[in-house]
């Protein structure tokens, strides 16, 4: 799937309902925190976090915070590719690299600093929690 193919691919309901987000202007932010790589956030019935990754123009990964899971796409998901598309900030640099920043860090941090963080989090953070325990548990 393409930025310029991906109304084609994706369900015309979900497509058409992303438009709409799209044009309502519900996409609240949209930051580029490393080179095609975008974080948003989108108001719906709640706020969700969309994260999209994109390599020369194909979209190599997508996932949203939001509940829907009777397709691989979300229309929160849709309405950034359309801001994305439209805003032409594909090729635009990031400002700082995310990736870059956390390697910084984490070389300064100690182990005993980093585990005390993630344990602090973990405990504050259900979204982390779970993404932690899928990943690690």
């Amino acid at each position: 799937m393409t930025l310029e193919n991906f109304e084609s691919v994706v369900e015309k309901k979900i497509v058409n309902r992303g438009f709409d987000y799209y044009e309502q202007d519900c996409i609240e932010t949209v930051e580029q925190i490393d080179e095609g790589e975008f974080c948003a956030e989108v108001a719906g019935s709640s706020l969700y976090d969309v994260y999209v990754c994109i390599k020369n123009r194909e979209i190599i990964e997508h996932s949203c915070t939001c509940p829907y899971d009777w397709g691989n796409v979300c229309k929160h998901v849709i309405a950034v590719l359309y801001h994305i598309r439209d805003a032409e900030i594909l090729d635009e640099k990031p400002e700082f690299s995310v990736s870059e920043q956390a390697k910084t860090l984490l070389k300064k941090l100690s182990k005993k600093e980093l585990s005390q963080f993630i344990l602090n989090y973990l405990k504050k953070n259900k979204g982390f929690r779970e993404d932690f325990f899928e990943n690690f548990g």
